[in-house]
């Protein structure tokens, strides 16, 4: 499986009319709250404990970044005891490198997964995404993403060029003063 998608930060005004657009045309596919630990800072891969919807999973995703756009391969399971799984991780030197909480309210339209997010010391996000079964879909899924962000109003240059995880390090050294 591979997840194209990409996000742009968004202001509370935007949040507004986005939420009243995709009540009209999208499929609401109801609010979340997701709280992510992301381990050890690697530049190619995450490894990611996510909670949701009272759920562990774990997640191995392989990243990549083109043009702003996403193209991501992932693999996850569920845990089932999460202080265990954590200790398996510090035994075997694996440490967390960020924590993420992202309050997200999710919409169906056209096959893709569209996401209004508020991240805890980022702000607001818009977030496109979806999720095809072999690469050959890439470039046509690529290109529909970057249509849907210009239906609703924005161009792939607003595309956020970061991962979540790079961003979040960058806050907490502006405001630690650590380099």
């Amino acid at each position: 499986m591979y997840e194209i998608e990409a996000k742009v930060a968004i202001n509370n005004r935007d949040f507004s009319r986005l939420q009243k657009q995709l009540k009209k045309e999208a499929g609401f596919q109801g609010k979340s709250l997701k709280k992510d630990t992301y381990y050890d800072d690697t530049q190619k891969i995450y490894l990611r404990v996510r909670e949701k919807d009272k759920k562990t999973l774990f997640e191995i995703k392989v990243k990549n970044i083109v043009s702003g756009v996403e193209l991501n391969t992932e693999i996850g399971w569920g845990i089932k005891d999460k202080k265990k799984w954590n200790q398996l991780l510090n035994k075997l030197g694996i440490k967390p490198a960020a924590r993420k909480t992202k309050k997200t309210e999710a919409y169906q339209l056209n096959g893709f997964n569209i996401e209004l997010n508020y991240v805890n010391k980022l702000g607001y996000f818009l977030e496109i995404e979806r999720v095809v079964k072999s690469k050959k879909q890439i470039p046509k899924a690529k290109k529909e993403l970057i249509d849907m962000f210009d239906k609703l109003g924005y161009s792939q240059k607003d595309f956020e060029k970061k991962y979540y995880l790079d961003l979040l390090q960058e806050h907490r050294k502006q405001n630690t003063g650590i380099s």
